[in-house]
């Protein structure tokens, strides 16, 4: 079996700790590809099921549901992921997290971690993006984070990070209007689509910092969740129908 639009790619049917989110990325498009071409008929139905994702973080980071927060992470880079998989440009996060995020260090100060100021500096350092992290693994991508951002993150709290993941998903909603005007020119489509992308990178490093504050490691709640398939249904692809918009703190009280 080959991974259906990407000669040479195998089927993975589990998702195991340790794979690079390229390979995180192949699985879920296995996983959920089908589902979605049924249940989503346009970006903006991706998008909003990321947009109540937000808000089931939201709501666990108000209640101090710290046992949920992973869970809610988790379901929201899948949404991340579905709406990459939209635009048939699933890889395109990698670059984008690797032009954000470089290895050495902040893309605005350059230092690790960063020292920027609390107003950024408007230029970028200049820093090259590394080959190595295009295997990364979540787990990696989560510590460098850490590392870079991790004590500015934590001067926040857990409700300042949650507000940030919540501003960026609203600036997904933004480029995904900006996206679907009807007077774009080809090539403006093009532009906010990849504007799209850039905060769907932001989006994915909040959704990483969330669980960076409770000291947990998103990628083994991810692989936990879905890695041997839809938590609902079991399989791989997922066979559900309609998809549930029930928050995850009411589901979890049942």
């Amino acid at each position: 079996f080959m991974l259906e639009g990407t000669p040479g790619k195998k089927e993975i049917k589990e998702l195991k700790v340790g794979s690079p989110l390229e390979e995180v990325l192949d699985f879920s498009h296995i996983l959920t590809s089908e589902r979605n071409e049924k249940y989503f008929f346009t970006t903006a139905d991706r998008v909003d099921h990321l947009v109540l994702g937000g808000a089931e973080m939201s709501n666990a980071v108000r209640a101090k549901d710290n046992k949920i927060i992973p869970i809610v992470a988790s379901k929201i880079l899948l949404r991340v992921f579905s709406i990459l998989q939209g635009f048939t440009e699933r890889e395109a996060i990698i670059e984008k997290l690797m032009t954000k995020f470089p290895e050495t260090g902040c893309s605005y100060c350059g230092k690790k971690p960063c020292n920027c100021a609390l107003d950024r500096p408007k230029g970028l350092a200049g820093i090259e993006p590394s080959e190595i992290q295009k295997r990364w693994t979540m787990s990696q991508w989560q510590k460098h984070l850490k590392e870079v951002y991790g004590a500015s993150n934590a001067q926040q709290g857990m409700a300042g990070i949650s507000n940030r993941l919540g501003s960026e998903i609203a600036e997904v909603v933004q480029a995904r209007m900006l996206m679907d005007r009807r007077d774009n020119k080809e090539e403006d489509t093009e532009k906010y689509k990849h504007e799209a992308i850039t905060e769907l990178a932001d989006v994915f490093a909040w959704a990483l910092a969330t669980c960076n504050e409770i000291d947990v490691d998103l990628e083994r709640a991810f692989v936990e969740r879905y890695g041997k398939g839809c938590p609902n249904c079991n399989k791989v692809p997922c066979i559900c129908t309609e998809f549930s918009l029930i928050d995850e703190r009411k589901i979890n009280r049942l």
